[in-house]
């Protein structure tokens, strides 16, 4: 499991780091917040695909579990203030624990803001989940509401 989630680190690196992206713009950083009760401290980064649709990754590091996230977004502009918006989007998710691996679907809203005098973005959003073949007993149902802290390249 150590070794699967290096090379995901290391894909998501490359990823943010190769020049060709930077005219769609990237942004790496954490997320804080989790599922349930479940507190999860996040690597967290977006790739921009153009000027509304994104790329949102996230490598989440909780107790006992790791989990991998990937969610297709859609950001729009939310009134008149200057870096304030607002994102949809759906998506999947890999979790890995010691005893169990497991796959499931994702959504998410969020409200986010770019500062344009420093390169940071600041966001808040609520991500419900559905796990698609949780074990016997567990819990198929799970949301939660997590802070992102971005740089933004």
């Amino acid at each position: 499991m150590k070794k699967g989630i290096l090379l995901i680190a290391v894909l998501i690196t490359g990823l943010f780091t190769h020049n060709s992206f930077a005219q769609d713009g990237a942004e790496l950083g954490l997320r804080f917040g989790g599922y349930g009760a479940s507190n999860v401290l996040s690597i967290d980064g977006t790739l921009g695909l153009g000027d509304v649709n994104r790329l949102h990754g996230d490598l989440n590091l909780g107790d006992g579990f790791t989990s991998v996230d990937l969610l297709y977004e859609w950001k729009f502009a939310l009134g008149d203030v200057d870096g304030l918006s607002f994102y949809p989007g759906v998506g999947g998710s890999l979790f890995l624990a010691d005893n169990y691996t497991g796959i499931g679907v994702l959504g998410v809203i969020g409200i986010e803001y770019h500062f344009y005098e420093v390169p940071v973005a600041l966001g808040l959003g609520f991500r419900p989940y559905i796990g698609l073949n949780n074990p016997e007993g567990t819990d198929s149902y799970n949301s939660g509401w997590g802070l992102n802290v971005r740089y933004v390249f």
